[in-house]
């Protein structure tokens, strides 16, 4: 299996040179499994601990169900949580641009999981980021659109590929 190659490579790199980021595509390969999926999460819990402390999930490619299956088998962080995220849908993703503070608790409370806010770089945020994102439930107007009015979707030309 590629990725448990890239995943030995990786806890091997980071016992001296701190966390790195895993991705276990390959250009042109088919998506994953939904087993697959599960297999590479909890592989990179076991052979990263000690040397990666958060093992991260994206509920944009995987999508909620997914997401609770390999939070439940070693993830500890529900990535990809921006203000809009739009390359993976760009991409083909059908998961979603953005959810809110409620949507995300929501997402996990099925398996008995509480959200905590971080920073960037796993520190605790301040009092004044975490009341600032609970006032606007961590999407600002702008990005949610009005009531009965969502975003529209918006279409680039062909590039010619």
């Amino acid at each position: 299996m590629r990725c448990a190659a890239r995943l030995r490579a990786l806890a091997m790199a980071s016992c001296s040179t701190g966390p790195r980021l895993l991705s276990c595509s390959t250009p042109g390969a088919r998506n994953p499994t939904r087993r697959e999926n599960r297999a590479v999460h909890a592989l990179s819990r076991l052979m990263l601990h000690g040397g990666i402390g958060s093992i991260q999930c994206s509920w944009v490619k995987l999508g909620d169900d997914l997401c609770r299956d390999v939070l439940a088998g070693g993830v500890n962080d529900l990535g990809v949580t921006l203000m809009e995220e739009t390359v993976s849908r760009m991409a083909g993703s059908e998961n979603g641009s953005f959810k809110t503070i409620s949507q995300l608790a929501d997402m996990v409370a099925p398996i008995g999981r509480q959200l905590r806010q971080r920073t960037t770089t796993y520190g605790q945020p301040s009092a004044q980021r975490l009341a600032a994102a609970s006032a606007s439930d961590g999407v600002c107007a702008s990005v949610r659109g009005l009531p009965g009015r969502p975003l529209p979707l918006i279409s680039l030309p062909s590039a010619g590929f």
